[in-house]
């Protein structure tokens, strides 16, 4: 009896045992994979931030090229015939579309009333610090700040009602990535513009040179042997919409007296940065980037894992229809999309009054008139010889009216 009952013992210590060890390991596995889940990336707006991280991981993220800080070359007001742009010195920016064959001015996009309070309140925000330029010379050209009136009252004027106004402006939260250094003559960036309604954040790359903001350019490299017009941008504008990208790009490489086309693609690869892809032309091989990065997208000129560049496209050296940056940085080949306007950034309100108070001429009538000579003269002479016509009786006459019906009444 004494021997089953310590048989009975130690087989209950071991089952003990082995429910403690199951424990202690499902313990450990749990720790093991919640941490490992705690610090995958997260994506926020297209960046990705460590789960579960404060503002020390925000920041680090925020420094590696994308600022909310306004690039000085962008502040002030931006126009072409279909629509305003205005860069404030705000985390967001204001889109005016001219409607009406630029007859009304819509707000489509503007600031909160609150956030323009806060953000004009303090302008140590902004980044002066680029040669050529000083605080007060900046202040003074853009002076970007809201009226007093605006400040006064803590809002922003009233959104007109009509069938054109939306009750409510989309708010575009706006951040810059440089993608070339800013000097006083030129520069380029990524403007990443957040929209409310997908709540994804988009790039628009853009650059800046003689007051002129281009949506089409190309960033110029070059050595001893050649010169290389890098596409940098593929989209068409600064739209209050999800912008459409360009499926291909095309890059020029000058080498000599020779001049190439080379076609770039959309592709889901990794961005490769440092592989060369080679070009052969008659004039001997060359070496172009094998990936661009353009505004988030990666484009490749060769398939796969290939470097070499197939069906070259030589074109007729001609650059003439090239415009180039005082810096020789910047290379345009297409009119500018906006042109920078004389007035301030706190006018910007004060011309859409203006705008929307004028009124439109009458359309020309159909038939355009003209010294018409109707001949009243001989019209009166000839209505002598008109036959005088009967007068029909009065509607009062009811016996005449019996007698031409014969219906009784």
């Amino acid at each position: 009896m004494e021997r089953n009952l310590l048989l009975g013992q130690k087989i209950a210590d071991t089952d003990c045992m082995k429910l403690s060890f199951g424990r202690v390991a499902v313990f450990f596995l749990t720790s093991f994979f919640c941490s490992f889940l705690w610090c995958q990336p997260v994506e926020l707006y297209g960046q990705e931030y460590p789960q579960g991280g404060g503002e020390q991981e925000l920041v680090e993220s925020s420094a590696e090229g994308i600022s909310s800080s306004l690039p000085p070359l962008l502040a002030g007001l931006w126009q072409n015939n279909q629509r305003i742009v205005s860069f404030e010195n705000l985390d967001s920016a204001s889109v005016i579309l001219k409607l009406f064959y630029g007859w009304y001015y819509d707000r489509a996009a503007e600031p909160g009333a609150q956030t323009v309070v806060d953000s004009t309140m303090s302008t140590t925000q902004m980044d002066f610090n680029y040669s050529g330029t000083s605080q007060q010379d900046f202040t003074a050209r853009n002076s970007v700040t809201i009226t007093e009136e605006v400040l006064q009252f803590e809002s922003l004027p009233p959104r007109p009602k009509n069938d054109a106004t939306s009750p409510q402006a989309q708010q575009l939260l706006v951040e810059f990535e440089p993608l070339i250094p800013e000097t006083e003559a030129s520069g380029a960036w990524n403007i990443w513009i957040t929209y409310p309604d997908t709540k994804e954040r988009h790039a628009i790359p853009v650059a800046v040179f003689d007051g002129k903001l281009y949506v089409n350019f190309y960033l110029e490299t070059n050595d001893s042997l050649s010169r290389f017009f890098q596409a940098a941008s593929n989209t068409n504008g600064i739209t209050i919409s999800t912008p459409l990208q360009d499926k291909e790009v095309t890059s020029y490489l000058v080498t000599g007296s020779r001049m190439y086309k080379i076609r770039y693609w959309q592709t889901d690869m990794e961005y490769d940065g440092e592989t060369q892809a080679i070009l052969s032309g008659e004039d001997g091989n060359h070496q172009v980037p094998k990936h661009l990065l353009i505004g988030g997208t990666v484009y490749t000129c060769v398939a796969g894992r290939r470097v070499d560049i197939r069906n070259v496209e030589e074109i007729p050296l001609d650059i003439s229809g090239f415009a180039t940056s005082s810096d020789n940085r910047i290379m345009v080949q297409k009119s500018a999309y906006l042109s920078l306007m004389d007035n301030k950034a706190s006018e910007l309100y004060q011309l859409i009054a203006e705008a929307n108070s004028r009124k439109a001429p009458p359309p020309p009538p159909p038939i355009p008139l003209g010294n018409l000579d109707f001949h009243y003269e001989e019209i009166e002479d000839l209505r002598k010889y008109m036959i005088p016509q009967p007068e029909f009786p009065e509607f009062e006459d009811w016996d005449y009216i019996k007698t031409a019906t014969s219906q009784s009444f």
